[in-house]
């Protein structure tokens, strides 16, 4: 994950950034030693409940 955020920033983020990556907001909760080490992943859109039958 850390590499895939990287590539789309083009930079270290500091904690508390949000980034879209396809279909996903992904908040940047902890940096340490030009790492990321935590984040949080949220679908841009909400998933679908069920299946139509």
């Amino acid at each position: 994950v850390n590499g895939v955020i990287l590539e789309a920033l083009e930079e270290i983020p500091v904690a508390g950034t949000r980034v879209r990556i396809g279909e996903y907001d992904i908040d940047i909760l902890d940096v340490q030693d030009n790492m990321i080490k935590q984040v949080k992943v949220f679908p841009v859109k909400p998933l679908r409940e069920s299946v139509a039958e």
